[in-house]
């Protein structure tokens, strides 16, 4: 699998460089995204690992971005929404931010925070089709 390459390869680069926070977060990943049948006990530990470089260095847009994925997957949608709000406040044109924010906001129950965010991807997506998608999905919104 995919995910438990990753997670050797992560760590070998850590053997190296253990100060490297982007492999500290892409192993914290890999234990997200590798996780059997989206084994909590297997999330959590990837978001304790992206959570060490986030309390580090909350301006890490990666690892806040890593940790809105992982409350997604964990079903933490207020603690996603929180931190996807971060990145798009720091990165605004980042249309997989926005898609995830409003996925979190519509699973937590706020449709009108998911239309705004579907609102805003719409207009940086470039994609006429992925446009008509979100549109799509708005329209299941109202």
């Amino acid at each position: 699998m995919m995910a438990t390459e990753a997670k050797e390869l992560f760590e070998k680069a850590l053997s190296i460089n253990g100060a490297d926070d982007s492999a500290k977060v892409g192993l914290g990943a890999s234990y997200i995204f590798g996780a059997q049948a989206g084994d909590p006990t297997e999330v959590m530990q990837g978001i304790q690992r992206i959570l060490e470089v986030a309390r580090r260095d909350s301006t890490n847009m990666y690892a806040q971005f890593m940790l809105g994925v992982g409350g997604i997957e964990s079903g933490q949608y207020d603690k996603a929404s929180e931190r996807l709000t971060t990145v798009v406040r720091h990165e605004p044109g980042n249309v997989e931010a926005l898609l995830l924010l409003a996925e979190a906001d519509q699973q937590k129950g706020d449709k009108a925070g998911a239309v705004r965010n579907y609102e805003a991807a719409k207009k940086v997506v470039g994609n006429p089709e992925m446009v008509q998608a979100i549109d799509q999905q708005i329209k299941t919104l109202r």
